[in-house]
């Protein structure tokens, strides 16, 4: 596994590390007792005493800031045994790996998530660790915390027995440039856990209780044989999530711009994408694939999360939630699952094989569908002029060229969702743009919600009537179409592959980004 982890790219940016010519005079001396000394990511200088105030965040108050006489913390294990001592409580931990299912494999690497409880709270403070068989790594530890005058994370990291402000959240606009080494991975700048949603693959979980590879190494086995589940885990993912959304929205809608900008979001994939699969676990994965005989999978690689989430993803507040039964009956026939893996020459780890869980795609990321939500608690949005913009392109919930083109058309004034939608209509009027005169005639018609539900629950059960009729067809359909939208996603975030065994690989050529769509009628690939 390459030092690529859940908070910082390592494997693709040299950390960085202490200039001491340019230290600052003195700093050192400055210091309490017990308090660790700083590097400012930004200028590579030592953080003075007037930029360590502005740190409010709890991991800098209790482990970094010193005062009680208590030596820095310069490894792993120590950064631990302080984080518990000033807590008074033990650190729940959680681990994914790529390769957990294969414990003896010596290529086998871990991430070990840590949560500490402060004061009540778990989603203030997340540590990620990486380890093997032999141990995990003492001069290695990432650290993400979060501002409460900010409303956003600070990134913090131990590298070489040297602490470092690696960055600021609140700095990141998604879509722009990186404005440090993490944010080319946390593209919204809040924390990131790939595989968000249920099955969790790769994770402990519910669904996987992955093997112990017997490692002898302290700090390994005192987290592995604590172990969370996943399930447990999103649950600090999705508020923290929230609390850095709710920040993002304020301060850009305190921007003359910034209107336009946040509304980007409800047609435009911005933030790093969710990698979910097929709630059926495999019983053999690698050669040839022995898939599930029923395969659920989530609804999303069919309509957005924002319609309706599907039942076992949590954390939504169903702001439109359309009704949409035949979104309960979404399944694939296994066999014809793994017919459709033969055809396409799939791989896993250059193996022929698939991921832990089967049918492994990207999703829209639950950043951007917080943004969404906090533009209607704001007012700005509302559910029909929510739904109007959904719509547009559909049966492409995520990465539609024609939604995300349409956004450049959103207005950049509007202080309720009627301003906003008539605003946005009027902009369309003049637009050429695929889709436009379509989205326009929907902004315009402020009774068309049932006949949108309508549509999209009629193309679920053409989906679901394929099923039946038509297993192996269907089911080579949706493996292409999972393969399209992993190659759109490789085009964008491609620094969040640590390895091979990350996503599944194919032999087509057709897939490429942007090059079918499932037709809303028949529900059958078409080009786009």
């Amino acid at each position: 596994m390459k030092r690529l982890s859940l908070f910082l790219v390592a494997g693709l940016f040299a950390c960085s590390s202490t200039n001491e010519d340019n230290a600052v005079t003195g700093e050192e001396e400055e210091l309490v007792a017990g308090a660790c000394s700083i590097t400012d990511g930004s200028t590579n200088r030592r953080m003075t005493s007037a930029n360590r105030a502005k740190l409010d965040d709890p991991f800098f108050k209790l482990v970094l800031a010193g005062g009680s006489g208590k030596k820095c913390p310069l490894t792993t294990k120590d950064a631990i045994a302080r984080i518990e001592e000033e807590t008074k409580a033990s650190m729940k931990s959680f681990v994914v790996s790529e390769r957990g299912d294969q414990p003896t494999n010596g290529k086998t690497g871990y991430r070990f998530i840590g949560v500490p409880t402060i004061d009540g709270k778990s989603d203030v403070v997340f540590y990620s660790m990486l380890g093997s068989k032999a141990g995990v790594s003492q001069d290695f530890l990432e650290v993400m915390a979060l501002s409460t005058t900010r409303n956003a994370w600070l990134y913090y990291a131990l590298e070489g027995g040297k602490w470092t402000l690696v960055g600021d959240g609140s700095t990141v606009v998604p879509g722009e440039a990186p404005k440090f080494r993490c944010a080319s991975c946390h593209t919204t700048g809040a924390p990131l856990m790939k595989e968000l949603q249920d099955s969790w693959n790769n994770w402990n979980s519910i669904w996987f209780s992955m093997p112990d590879p017997g490692s002898q190494e302290e700090t390994f086995k005192k987290l592995f044989s604590s172990k969370g589940g996943a399930e447990n885990l999103e649950k600090f993912f999705f508020t923290s999530i929230k609390a850095h959304a709710k920040g993002y929205v304020e301060r850009e809608l305190a921007k003359p711009s910034g209107l336009k900008k946040v509304l980007k979001h409800a047609m435009c994939e911005l933030g790093e994408p969710n990698l979910v699969t097929s709630h059926n676990k495999h019983s053999t994965r690698f050669g040839k694939v022995s898939a599930s005989s029923f395969m659920n999978f989530p609804p999303s690689i069919l309509v957005s999360q924002l319609l309706k989430a599907g039942s076992k993803q949590g954390g939504y507040a169903s702001v439109v939630n359309m009704n949409l039964p035949a979104m309960n009956s979404l399944s694939l026939n296994g066999t014809s699952y793994s017919k459709a893996l033969e055809t396409i020459g799939s791989k896993i780890g250059g193996e022929a094989g698939d991921t832990m869980f089967g049918l492994s795609f990207p999703e829209r990321g639950f950043m951007d569908n917080m943004v969404v939500e906090e533009l209607v608690a704001k007012g700005v949005l509302d559910k029909d002029l929510l739904t109007d913009l959904l719509m547009t392109d559909f049966t492409v919930p995520a990465y539609s060229k024609v939604r995300c083109d349409l956004a450049a058309t959103a207005p950049d004034k509007g202080a309720t969702a009627e301003e906003v939608r008539a605003a946005w209509a009027a902009n369309l009027k003049t637009s050429t743009l695929k889709g436009a005169k379509e989205l326009a005639a929907r902004l315009e018609d402020k009774a068309d919600f049932a006949k949108h539900e309508t549509a999209v629950e009629t193309f679920l059960k053409a989906c679901n009537a394929r099923n039946t009729s038509e297993a192996d067809a269907y089911a080579l359909d949706i493996v292409k179409l999972a393969s399209q939208r992993r190659k759109e996603f490789l085009e964008i975030y491609e620094p969040l592959v640590e390895s091979a065994d990350l996503l599944p690989s194919d032999t087509l050529t057709d897939t490429k980004p942007h090059a079918f769509r499932l037709n809303a009628t028949t529900c059958k690939l078409e080009a786009q």
